[in-house]
């Protein structure tokens, strides 16, 4: 999968969209934890924001990958793009966006970060490549990028195996996940808004066969952003509660 995701990036040098320089971000967050952790939830957004990659330091967030490129398309240096990708979050996090997520890993006792009970990993549904306009601009290229993306993300899924599959995305995208079923959503929680004029806020969940829970909830310009932080982590702990009570 490593290698895949470079040849994308290798091939995609000449498409304009592409941020560059940049590389290709299979997984945010420590694999290996991720790994031991009792619970294991992988957070879903589209494609890395090219803010991942600031013009005046692209490579702040991900050091180790700045001298990869060209070699690790032959194979060399796997393990440095590894340990660079596991290293996001004690480098130069974009905190601001992942912060959207957090709330509810907090509410579920787990954290993109250290200290909590579980570390989550965060992948890119569409591409793990960063593009410039942003994924709702890209027009005709989202087709360019996701004839790759989604099948690699899909690999990946099944290699990493989780419990929880947490998505805050726009729900037609829902629909290029292979094993979600459009019929199959059912209301796991209902926030009720203290504007009388705002629709209350509903989480979905589906449990499909063989496959990790799936959580949605609707996004605004960031994942659960229209909710305030004690709502999103309420989310959290209805989510751990509604597994609890379905393996009892």
């Amino acid at each position: 999968m490593i290698d895949q995701a470079w040849k994308c990036y290798d091939a995609s040098r000449t498409n304009p969209c592409l941020v560059q320089p940049s590389c290709p971000i299979l997984w945010f967050e420590n694999l290996e934890a991720y790994k031991t952790s009792a619970l294991k939830i992988v957070t879903v957004a589209l494609n890395p924001s090219r803010k991942e990659f600031p013009g005046q330091n692209p490579f702040e967030r991900f050091p180790k990958t700045s001298a990869l490129y060209p070699d690790i398309t032959l194979g060399k240096g796997r393990q440095t793009y590894v340990e660079s990708l596991n290293e996001y979050f004690t480098i130069a996090p974009y905190r601001s966006w992942f912060g959207w997520f957090h709330e509810i890993l907090i509410g579920m006792k787990a954290s993109y970060y250290r200290g909590f009970d579980n570390t989550a990993l965060h992948t890119d549904l569409c591409s793990p490549l960063a593009t410039d306009p942003t994924w709702s601009g890209l027009g005709p290229n989202q087709v360019y990028f996701e004839n790759f993306g989604i099948p690699l993300w899909h690999l990946l899924i099944d290699e990493l195996a989780p419990d929880i599959l947490l998505f805050s995305i726009a729900r037609r995208y829902l629909e290029l996940v292979r094993f979600i079923d459009p019929t199959q959503w059912s209301a796991l929680h209902t926030i009720q808004r203290n504007d009388p004029l705002k629709r209350p806020y509903i989480v979905y969940v589906q449990r499909p066969a063989g496959k990790p829970i799936v959580i949605f909830g609707q996004a605004a310009q960031q994942p659960f952003a229209t909710l305030d932080k004690l709502s999103r982590q309420e989310i959290g702990k209805v989510i751990v509660a509604s597994i609890a009570n379905s393996v009892q």
